[in-house]
């Protein structure tokens, strides 16, 4: 396949189960259904047990990267315009608007929050907001009847 990209990922080993072994020797010769009939064994369970079985270390599971993600040097370029200096106090959404009237479209901002995210575990608001302080609450105190 051209232009298809593919990841790595590793699986996780399954304990054995040896009703499951058993009925899996067992549909080979007779049939799955015949099997599960015979040993009183649902078929969704054996089903389910072929589902999680690894056939060895070395299968991998290959995962699609979708076509439109960015590459590192692009992910590096958008990362380089969020922190200038230029955009450091605004948010992505801000960012994205200004460099549309610039005429220039590097990803969405839910990219540019993932981006954010990645690099810094969460992402929090990036201008910087005043702190207020805690004032105390004003009360009503009424000694007599009708003061309030």
């Amino acid at each position: 396949m051209q232009g298809v990209t593919t990841q790595k990922c590793e699986r996780k080993v399954v304990e054995k189960n040896p009703l499951a072994d058993r009925l899996a020797s067992f549909s080979e010769t007779v049939g799955k259904k015949a099997a599960c009939d015979a040993l009183e064994t649902p078929r969704a369970s054996f089903y389910r047990h072929l589902k999680k079985q690894v056939k060895s270390d070395e299968e991998i599971l290959i995962q699609r990267v979708p076509p439109l993600t960015l590459s590192e040097v692009e992910k590096d370029k958008v990362f380089e315009i969020l922190h200038c200096e230029r955009f450091q106090d605004q948010t992505p959404h801000e960012i994205y608007a200004t460099l549309l009237d610039e005429g220039q479209c590097y990803c969405s901002i839910r990219t540019m929050y993932r981006l954010l995210a990645a690099a810094h575990g969460t992402t929090r608001e990036r201008c910087k907001q005043i702190t207020r302080r805690n004032h105390a609450k004003l009360e009503l105190l009424a000694e007599q009847p009708n003061q309030v």
